[in-house]
């Protein structure tokens, strides 16, 4: 990975990577092991005690293909010149268009964190019987079936910490930050306050929407189980979820995971059974979209929220970030992830019900 993008805005936008910037980088002397370049020099500890390390740890390496991604402007140079400056490897390049669009956008708002098979761990120890209920629904459109189990709360702290808002999708609202929410703030005490399971009660719990789910007690881990659920979205509880992954924030600084002892939450599963077909997609997302709706929720959801993912809004979305640099909050809490890591001010938000009245 080369990177040449320069400390202020107009050269982040107007400087190109030249030729000895991409010569420079030696891909195929480093990968072949070589400490110094052609006249002597060493490479420096990141190449050498990182990088080549990294690549020696591999226990299967011929089975990766190596590619070279160029953080920086190309426009000076073609693709198939840009292979033969690499010495023949593939390139992939992100010129500064594509690194706001598809790098920091996605991490101010908390989706650049993707995948299609999520794991969560069942703790068999309260549990009688089978590890959940199971049950075939029948509807006009998509065959589905709901699993009911409860999982830990630690489980799913640590599961909105890797996605965040990228298992959000469906759902008509983001974080609402602890101290402007009263709902979430009481989510927070019956977890750090009690150390009893009071919490399995007071809370409605957890839908998730799923492509396919199978749960095996079959894990070699006494009184543990497995759900693996693929292409999750998280349509309600998104508040419990996401507060569930502050607290956990705060035991990976501490070390002490102490206050999620013993403590579970309903988790619903909606799975789509059978192939997803393009031509049950519309009917598929359209039974999405009534789950989400249908589903209670402990904040109330006011009519902007529910329009939060209308075409509309999506585009202005993207009109303010691209034209102006500006981050139009069409969900609410979307951009909380940004500014509780300090990314971004509260002066490049755009409010949504501001927008809404002078239109």
């Amino acid at each position: 990975m080369q990177s040449k993008f320069r400390a202020t805005a107009g050269n982040f936008v107007s400087n190109n990577m030249t030729a000895d910037d991409l010569l420079k980088m030696d891909v195929k002397r480093i990968l072949k092991g070589e400490k110094k370049d052609n006249e002597g020099n060493f490479y420096n500890d990141f190449i050498v005690k990182n990088l080549q390390k990294s690549i020696k740890s591999l226990p299967d390496s011929p089975s990766y293909t190596t590619q070279v991604v160029l953080l920086g402007n190309t426009k000076n140079f073609t693709l198939p010149q840009l292979k033969k400056l690499v010495e023949g490897y593939k390139v992939d390049q992100y010129p500064h268009e594509r690194v706001y669009k598809e790098l920091l956008f996605p991490v101010i708002n908390g989706t650049y964190f993707s995948d299609n098979n999520l794991n969560i761990e069942i703790n068999l120890a309260n549990l009688r019987g089978d590890t959940h209920l199971d049950y075939d629904v029948k509807t006009d459109s998509v065959k589905t079936n709901i699993k009911l189990l409860f999982v830990p709360t630690k489980e799913i702290g640590r599961v909105l910490h890797s996605y965040k808002n990228s298992i959000l999708r469906f759902n008509p609202r983001s974080f609402l930050e602890l101290d402007k929410n009263s709902v979430n703030q009481a989510i927070a005490e019956s977890i750090k306050d009690k150390s009893t399971n009071e919490f399995s009660l007071f809370n409605n719990g957890i839908t998730i929407i799923s492509d396919g789910t199978s749960i095996s007690s079959d894990t070699a881990k006494q009184g543990t189980a497995q759900i693996i659920l693929r292409n999750p979205q998280l349509v309600n509880g998104g508040q419990t979820a996401y507060t569930l992954s502050r607290i956990y924030e705060e035991g990976l600084d501490s070390g002490d995971f102490s206050v999620f002892k013993g403590k579970e939450v309903l988790l619903r599963v909606i799975t789509f059974v059978g192939e997803t077909r393009p031509s049950n997609a519309t009917k598929r997302l359209e039974l999405i979209g009534a789950i989400s709706k249908a589903s209670n929720s402990q904040t109330k959801i006011d009519e902007s929220d529910r329009r939060s993912n209308d075409e509309i809004q999506i585009r202005l979305q993207d009109e303010f970030f691209e034209k102006y640099g500006l981050y139009y909050e069409r969900k609410r809490g979307e951009f909380s992830d940004g500014l509780h890591l300090g990314y971004i001010k509260e002066d490049v938000l755009v409010n949504r019900d501001m927008v809404i009245r002078v239109g």
